[in-house]
């Protein structure tokens, strides 16, 4: 096999010679490498030229048309994965009324329409304003102060968090290599090539899908987040609220930073159902080295500048910055898909499984927007994702619109209290193993 072909709708592309032309950067490319890429390539294409890509696409089409994906070489069941892409109402009006509004944005600005999809001048500026104030906490946490160990991670996910965010889904800036650049400043979230491989080749693609999304297999022998997964006893602890919290206290370091981390080098899969792309040995040894090195450093940094005060304390500057990140990335992911209907729901279409699998609180308001990192619009998140968030405001009106007309259910809930409530409702019901899946197979709501 080239070293970068995909498979989109059934046919095979090498589009090795296409990377380095490729609008939107190489790195997307190497991570559909040996994959059925469908679902990345329409997701990332929504709002682009669709004769003009087809027809680049007509180019280079392989002649060998007989292999297999990454996930078939690996014996994952692709067989029930399959999404309907023929284009429903509710499918070709979202992505035309939603085209139409970037496409008066783009005029009124005079630039691309890939150019407005991305961060505006007063995003760029708020981006630049939290910027300066992550700074000066992780500056007062260097310096020991007690409000910067408190201030910086609030900061660290703020800021950190939604830069990663947004710079790993390319939906930043308008130029991929500086979005790549910057994904690399924030690597206590996880690294960007463990996140993309988890975030956006499975989680993305399947969201919600008991086989195939990489969320809801997270450290499954503690935690049940589907349905799907067989009850065990051992599922109980998550019934406790204050041990959930305990959990989620721990999840970024322990889980993403290192459990997740070792599964992945040891199985070459991410949680057992994403295959990692081709990596030369080089790659893996240098990704491999600077996990190792982030979790040292940002364990140890206080042993070694902190020297001045009490082992307690510099204990202190090592651990509860960890917590306190852990928490709010914890908060805030975790609402976003995992509520009674939507871990349950299965739609044909990939757009309405979007809405369905996915939830909103509190927007869109902007102080929801900068406190949850803009996890807040996921629902808008998911069905566009390389548009950055300072656009969900104005595009949510037009996706709430079209699904009350065409009676799929839109959760928002009006903020934290509603979510957590559900949330938890949830995490109790996949505790006690009292709800037995449901697939809800083309039902709208």
């Amino acid at each position: 096999m080239p070293s970068l072909c995909v498979r989109i709708h059934g046919v095979w592309y090498n589009l090795e010679h296409f990377a380095a032309v490729h609008p939107g950067g190489t790195r997307n490319l190497l991570l559909a490498s040996g994959r059925d890429a469908t679902a990345m390539f329409e997701s990332h294409h929504t709002l682009m030229n669709r004769v003009y890509i087809d027809t680049v696409l007509a180019r280079h089409r392989m002649a060998n048309q007989d292999m297999q994906t990454l996930e078939e070489a690996a014996g994952i069941d692709t067989a029930s994965d399959d999404f309907d892409w023929t284009e429903t109402p509710f499918s070709r009006e979202v992505k035309s009324e939603v085209r139409t509004y970037f496409q008066q944005l783009a005029r009124s600005r005079g630039i691309s329409v890939r150019h407005a999809i991305k961060a505006t001048p007063p995003r760029w500026w708020m981006w630049g304003t939290l910027g300066v104030l992550y700074i000066a906490a992780v500056s007062q946490l260097i310096k020991g102060t007690l409000w910067g160990l408190f201030a910086a991670p609030v900061m660290a996910f703020i800021f950190g968090f939604s830069t990663f965010h947004e710079t790993t889904h390319f939906a930043l800036s308008p130029w991929p290599r500086l979005d790549q650049f910057l994904s690399y400043f924030f690597p206590f979230c996880s690294s960007p090539l463990s996140w993309q491989i988890q975030h956006v080749v499975g989680h993305h693609a399947y969201t919600n899908l008991s086989h195939r999304d990489p969320d809801v297999l997270h450290a499954p022998h503690v935690w049940r987040y589907h349905p799907d997964t067989p009850w065990e006893k051992a599922y109980l602890w998550q019934a406790n609220v204050c041990n959930v919290i305990t959990a989620w206290a721990v999840a970024l370091v322990a889980g993403l930073t290192y459990e997740n981390e070792k599964r992945m080098h040891r199985t070459r899969m991410y949680n057992e159902v994403v295959p990692l792309p081709p990596l030369s040995a080089a790659r893996w040894s240098a990704h491999l080295a600077t996990r190792i090195m982030t979790f040292v450093t940002m364990l140890g940094w206080p042993f070694a500048l902190l020297h001045r005060h009490s082992l307690w304390y510099r204990l202190a500057f090592a651990v509860v910055p960890w917590l306190m990140v852990s928490l709010l990335f914890m908060a805030n992911s975790q609402l976003t898909h995992l509520g009674h209907d939507a871990i349950r729901a299965r739609h044909r279409g990939w757009y309405e499984h979007q809405v369905l699998t996915s939830q909103n609180f509190g927007s869109p308001t902007l102080f929801y927007l900068i406190l949850s990192g803009g996890l807040c619009n996921q629902i808008e998140h998911h069905l566009f994702p390389t548009v950055n968030m300072c656009h969900y405001a104005a595009i949510q009106p037009i996706v709430q619109r079209l699904c009350r007309k065409y009676g799929i259910r839109y959760t928002n809930f009006p903020g934290y209290r509603e979510a957590f409530a559900s949330y938890f409702r949830h995490n109790s019901e996949m505790a006690f193993g009292s709800v037995q899946s449901e697939t809800i197979e083309g039902r709208l709501f």
